[in-house]
C-alpha cells in the first residue's frame, strides 16, 4: 500500500503547516481590527469637534441675549434687531442638532428662551423681546466708522419699539405689585433669567465634560 507524503509527516510537521497557513489570515484580521478602531476613533473625534462647535455658537448667542436683557456687557452697543438675530441663529443650531443634546440641556435652553422672548405673535411675525425699551432709548450708544474713518453714532430707531413685549412687564407688575422694577424689568424676572442663564452655562460644561 502506497503511503502519501502527507501521511509520512509527523504531527509536529502538520502543526507547522497549519500555523504557517494561518499566520497571513491572522495578520489580516489584526490589521482589519486596528483599522476599524482607528476609523471609530476618527469618527468620534469628528463628532466631538462638531459638538464643541455647536455649543460654542449657542453659548455666544445666548450670552449676547442675556447681556442685552440683563443690562451687562456690551448691551448698549446692541440693537434689538441683533438680539432677535441671535435668537434665530441659536434656534437654527439648536433645532438642527437637537438629537445631539441631552434632555437637561434642551429643558434649560427652552426655559431661557421662554424668559427672554414672547413667541407666537401671529403668522409671519417675529418673536418679541421681553424687556422695556423706554429704559434703553437714552442709553443706546453705538458707533460705526464713517467714510473718512471717523466714528458716527447710530441713533435709536423708533421702529424698534414694536420688537419689544412691553405688555408683559405690565402684566407681571399687576400680578405682583410688590415686585420692584429694575430698568423697567420686574425684579423676579431678572433673577429667574440670571438663574436660568447660569444653569445653561453649567449644562454646557457638563455636556462637554469640562
Amino acid at each position: 500500500m502506497e503511503v502519501t507524503q502527507l501521511e509520512k509527516w509527523s504531527s509536529l510537521d502538520k502543526a507547522k503547516l497549519l500555523v504557517s497557513s494561518l499566520v497571513p489570515l491572522l495578520i489580516l484580521c489584526i490589521g482589519f481590527w486596528f483599522g476599524h478602531l482607528e476609523s471609530e476613533r476618527a469618527n468620534s473625534s469628528r463628532v466631538a469637534a462638531l459638538k464643541f462647535e455647536q455649543y460654542e455658537i449657542l453659548g455666544k448667542e445666548v450670552n449676547s441675549i442675556f447681556s442685552y436683557l440683563y443690562y451687562v456687557g456690551n448691551w448698549k452697543e446692541m440693537t434689538p434687531v441683533e438680539v432677535l438675530q441671535s435668537k434665530r441663529t441659536a434656534d437654527t443650531i439648536f433645532y438642527t442638532y437637537e438629537s445631539m443634546f441631552s434632555d437637561e440641556f434642551k429643558a434649560v435652553y427652552h426655559d431661557f428662551m421662554k424668559l427672554s422672548f414672547k413667541t407666537r405673535n401671529g403668522w409671519g411675525k417675529d418673536a418679541k423681546i421681553k424687556s422695556n425699551f423706554r429704559y434703553r432709548v437714552g442709553l443706546f450708544s453705538f458707533f460705526v466708522p464713517g467714510n473718512e474713518g471717523e466714528l458716527t453714532k447710530v441713533e435709536w430707531n423708533n421702529d424698534w419699539e414694536q420688537l419689544f413685549e412691553t405688555d408683559y412687564i405690565t402684566r407681571v407688575v399687576e400680578l405682583d405689585p410688590t415686585d420692584n422694577l429694575i430698568h423697567g424689568t420686574p425684579q423676579q424676572h431678572g433673577k429667574d433669567l440670571a438663574k436660568t442663564y447660569n444653569s445653561f452655562k453649567k449644562q454646557i460644561a457638563i455636556e462637554l465634560k469640562f
